[in-house]
């Protein structure tokens, strides 16, 4: 019956098909029965009231749309179907709309989900802008899943900066893989950054903010960033150390604590202690009291932070130029050992050697200076403090001169047999070396015999 009444519609015949209106688009006429429109649509229906048309017979004028798409919204009316492009999807989409038939507006809702293929860099936003005005629920569904998969293509994208606004909340709401994020953020600060100079051309304020207009921008896309996707050393660099008037301290203590690490504990340790110095150095300005200490500072500072971070397995020579050098104040010496022991550390020996010698000898030096022992033995205190990791060094890696120079002078932390096992056992090359070590195998040899 639907397609029989279909059938009168298409022959446009005034005699048979008995039409009881006439439409005119376009200064073509098109002949419809009133009955299926003010049924099909309440807004054709107070259209095509008497207060609407009060002349019988005369023809109806439709602006705004095409006669072609207007014919295949009357097909729809008529049968349930019509004929959707991708040339005609948005009249279509305008009038289901506008005249209030949701069939319709279903029915392309259906239709723009297969055009899904077809979505790129150049359309997208149009397609978006599309989607959300309408609300067409299922094409919005497939967008969000097109802009899944291709959202590195729209990131790297030079126009991206281009974009408005509407269309990055719209991105930024979708939910993408983590390994996008920190390409994602990066894009949208440069787009936040644009915004900015653009307000900052049209300004006539000499002291113009643009950190703050950038800020500004990113106030309702930075809660839609996923920060726990990025990796700690992004952060670090791209956005604590480049952009920290972004965040409040307590905010970038937050995002660099919950990164992804990855072993790398040393960058996130070295971010948040930088952070928490300049933090300090701010107040100690403004600071009245002149009894500030800086080191009770940090640590009071850092207190809920450090022992959240796994310092074992940080790089030795992070440890050795980092930390060792005036940020002790924050271990136990039990915790510098076990730092120094379980650092990684591949063919590094002898600066782990060096490392761990010298933090003995520190602190021997400070029992020293704290003892009323006149006759306090450096030696011994480095001797016990040492006792228990000597067995970590592996001497086998050291080169014969290292050991030589500097071992064969500390001959107080071994015995003979030792000593003689560590210089057979060292790492040496050439007849030269081989003179060498019989030389020193002599003189440890007379060392312990005299001794």
């Amino acid at each position: 019956m639907q397609y029989d009444r279909y059938k009168v519609f298409e022959s446009q015949d005034m005699e048979k098909g008995q039409f009881d209106l006439v439409l005119e688009i376009e200064e073509k006429k098109l002949y419809v029965h009133k009955f299926y429109l003010i049924t099909a649509s309440e807004t054709l229906g107070a259209m095509l009231s008497d207060r609407w048309n009060t002349t019988p017979n005369e023809a109806i004028k439709i602006e705004n749309y095409s006669y072609d798409d207007f014919y295949e919204f009357m097909c729809f009316i008529y049968c349930g179907t019509c004929a959707l492009t991708n040339e005609n999807i948005m009249a279509l989409t305008d009038m289901a709309e506008f005249y209030g038939v949701p069939l319709l507006k279903d029915y392309c809702d259906t239709f723009l989900c297969k055009t899904n293929n077809y979505v790129n860099i150049k359309n997208i936003e149009k397609m978006v802008e599309l989607a959300e005005r309408y609300s067409l629920t299922k094409f919005t569904v497939a967008l969000q899943r097109c802009i899944r998969q291709k959202v590195s293509s729209f990131v790297y994208d030079k126009n991206f900066i281009n974009f408005e606004k509407s269309f990055v909340k719209f991105l930024a709401g979708v939910e993408r893989y983590e390994n996008v994020e920190s390409e994602f953020f990066e894009a949208v600060f440069k787009w936040a950054e644009n915004q900015a100079l653009i307000k900052k051309k049209m300004s006539e304020d000499e002291n113009f903010n643009l950190q703050d207009a950038i800020k500004e921008e990113l106030i309702d896309f930075l809660p839609k960033i996923k920060f726990n996707a990025m990796s700690v050393v992004f952060i670090a660099n791209n956005i604590i150390r480049d952009k920290p008037y972004l965040f409040s301290t307590f905010e970038c203590y937050k995002i660099l604590m919950g990164s992804k690490r990855y072993d790398r504990d040393n960058v996130l340790f070295k971010a948040v202690y930088e952070l928490a110095e300049k933090e300090l150095n701010e107040k100690q300005k403004v600071s009245a009291s002149d009894n500030f200490n800086f080191e009770d500072a940090i640590k009071c500072e850092l207190a809920e932070i450090l022992p959240c971070i796994d310092f074992n397995n940080m790089p030795l020579d992070f440890i050795i130029s980092f930390i060792l050098p005036d940020k002790t104040f924050l271990f136990s010496t039990s915790q510098l050992y076990g730092m120094l022991i379980t650092s990684r550390r591949y063919l590094q020996e002898e600066a782990f050697f060096k490392a761990i010698y010298g933090l003995a000898e520190k602190e021997a030096l400070e029992k020293q200076k704290g003892s009323s022992d006149d006759d306090f033995d450096v030696e011994s205190a480095i001797k016990s403090a040492l006792v228990d990791i000597l067995h970590s060094v592996k001497f086998e890696d050291m080169n014969l001169d290292f050991v030589i120079k500097f071992i064969i002078d500390k001959q107080f932390l071994f015995d003979y047999p030792q000593m003689y096992f560590i210089l057979c056992n060292c790492r040496k090359q050439g007849s030269k070396n081989e003179e060498k070590l019989f030389q020193a195998v002599s003189d440890v040899f007379l060392f312990f015999y005299n001794k």
